[in-house]
């Protein structure tokens, strides 16, 4: 799916599937769920588990699916500023986290208060 929108553009794809804006204007659980369309192409995010396992094709795109926790998540290649934890499904950020210590007196109002670091895609 990804090499034909790839040969049929003279730009890298991702570049303009991200600065066409279509990602960012759909809310980030309808494009998990249902996928979006872009220059003629349908994208699928991720796959949910089956209600059954009659359909051996959707289980082995369930199983497909990358999980990952990440931990001091740079999201600048221009400055230094990190996401203290983050969870991603397919390479796509949907949890991330800012966690403060109370030791050296930091608590949630600080996290809160902090600014956010704006789109990381």
């Amino acid at each position: 799916m990804w090499r034909t929108p790839t040969t049929s553009s003279t730009t890298s794809s991702s570049n303009t599937l991200l600065a066409s804006g279509t990602y960012r204007r759909t809310l980030t659980l309808h494009a998990l769920r249902k996928g979006f369309d872009e220059s003629g192409h349908h994208f699928d995010l991720c796959y949910f588990q089956p209600t059954s396992g009659l359909n051996p094709d959707l289980q082995k795109l369930y199983q497909g699916n990358v999980l990952q926790v990440m931990r001091q998540w740079k999201f600048s290649k221009y400055t230094e500023e990190s996401i203290d934890n983050g969870i991603f499904l397919n390479g796509l950020p949907i949890f991330t986290a800012e966690l403060k210590n109370p030791l050296s007196g930091q608590n949630a109002a600080h996290a809160i208060a902090q600014p956010p670091p704006g789109p990381v895609i």
